[in-house]
């Protein structure tokens, strides 16, 4: 009963916010280079950062620094919805919000050198994570898989969390999910849904990583990392700005190029990454050496599978 509390509270507050973005235009207008047509509602992936925020005010901010990045990262995200920023801005603040994050995690005891490198990994997420935002319904449910991966392994194989964050956040993705995975979405997620939620998953498998020192977690963010990283490989080596607009991902020629409609790259995304889910859950108790081994290996069957696609469609 007070989780279906939360989430008519959440509809109720993206409605609202709906409203308030329509007043000030915080729309899409669709271009030669967009999926849709008819302005559409920007941002609607605010309700990920608020549910969040909302669940940690209710508990007493039991994570100051995490709650901390988060507001400061879904804040620039949310301007630079409104009027774009440049990239250094947004790369800094990102950075910033990063190193607030770690100051939660137990990894802020490791040498300032794998700091620095673990601070750029994550800020290459995040903006790897928005680079996959293009299409209706494809956020929502690749981050609805994920954190439902996560929340199970929450709560019956390894605490990392308070319960009820995990479930805040999903019951955000389903509010989110229910406006945008859609023949026609009537919001997307925005920079800041694509940004804050890969910020809030990545603080979770940090948490989860060094309570259960599991590398084949990096698994559970694999097709939206090999689609990204090979895509920007690609980019760069025929010389492209890998932060100007394209049509270059996997799920972006699937959708222009062979017909396929939104929801169906989408749904094909986040089944493949459930599948690999149900992988990773299942292996996290087997030895160390042979979890890396497993996620090579599975990295680069995807990336092999990745660039065959590519080439032929």
């Amino acid at each position: 009963m007070k989780y279906f509390f939360v989430i008519i509270v959440l509809f109720i507050i993206e409605l609202v916010y709906f409203r308030i973005a329509k007043q000030y235009k915080i729309v899409d207008v669709p271009n030669s280079r967009s999926s849709h047509k008819g302005e559409i509602v920007r941002g609607g992936g605010i309700i990920f950062a608020l549910s969040a925020i909302c669940l940690e005010i209710y508990l007493g901010f039991p994570h100051p620094y995490f709650m901390a990045g988060l507001i400061i990262v879904s804040f620039i995200s949310f301007v630079d919805d409104i009027h774009s920023l440049p990239n250094r801005v947004r790369l800094l603040v990102h950075f910033l919000a990063v190193a607030l994050m770690f100051l939660d995690t137990t990894i802020i005891e490791s040498h300032w050198w794998l700091l620095i490198i673990m601070a750029i990994v994550v800020t290459g997420f995040l903006n790897a994570f928005n680079f996959m935002d293009g299409i209706n319904g494809i956020t929502g449910a690749y981050g609805l898989i994920t954190i439902i991966s996560l929340t199970i392994i929450n709560e019956f194989f390894i605490p990392f969390i308070p319960s009820e964050l995990g479930v805040f956040v999903l019951l955000g993705l389903l509010v989110f999910n229910y406006f945008n995975f859609r023949v026609k979405a009537r919001c997307f997620a925005g920079d800041v849904g694509s940004i804050s939620l890969p910020f809030i998953i990545a603080f979770f498998i940090l948490k989860l990583y060094f309570i259960s020192q599991a590398p084949i977690l990096i698994l559970l963010l694999a097709v939206y990392g090999v689609d990204s990283v090979n895509t920007i490989l690609k980019r760069v080596l025929i010389g492209e700005n890998i932060f100007m607009p394209h049509r270059t991902h996997l799920y972006q020629i699937l959708v222009h190029k062979k017909q396929f409609s939104h929801l169906q790259v989408s749904t094909i995304y986040a089944f493949v990454q459930l599948s690999i889910n149900v992988l990773v859950v299942s292996l996290m108790d087997i030895p160390f050496n042979t979890q890396i081994v497993i996620s090579i290996s599975g990295l680069l069957f995807l990336t092999a599978i990745y660039w065959v696609l590519v080439r032929r469609l």
